[in-house]
């Protein structure tokens, strides 16, 4: 199965507020990749991560707060309210609400409800809606890409 249709598939369980039913959410992984975790640290100085995604993976409390958070708010999650989005719309466009997309294929979390968001902020050219070219959907996690 192709990348984009799993992450798709995951989040829409996740919208349903399935999260129990999601591997990486199950109290067993949330309890046990913390301490898995000190078996990933003789690599860790090979990898490219940065500085703070170095020390969040070198603490296995902070590993565990991160799983139960990331639970926690997926399991919040709902459909877009596209008919609130649309009501942010106003003539100023320097307030309300604005969306930043990654552009291409580097955006597999957003899902299938992303140009419809889009859409309903008015598209690209009602301004407040922006698509980067090549940065990734985590770009705040990655120095090269942080910054921009």
């Amino acid at each position: 199965m192709e990348r984009e249709g799993y992450v798709g598939m995951y989040f829409s369980s996740l919208v349903r507020g399935e999260t129990d039913k999601q591997p990486l959410f199950t109290p067993l992984v949330i309890n046990t990749l913390p301490t898995i975790s000190y078996l990933l640290r003789p690599i860790l100085p090979f990898t490219r991560f940065p500085k703070a995604t170095l020390a969040l993976l070198r603490s296995p409390t902070t590993i565990q707060h991160v799983l139960q958070l990331a639970r926690s708010e997926l399991a919040g999650i709902q459909a877009p309210d596209f008919e609130w989005i649309s009501k942010q719309v106003t003539k100023d466009t320097t307030r309300g609400l604005f969306g930043v997309w990654s552009g291409g294929k580097l955006d597999g979390w957003v899902g299938e409800d992303g140009p419809l968001v889009q859409h309903s902020l008015g598209g690209l050219e009602g301004g407040r809606v922006r698509v980067v070219d090549k940065v990734p959907h985590a770009f705040c996690l990655c120095e090269s890409t942080s910054t921009q």
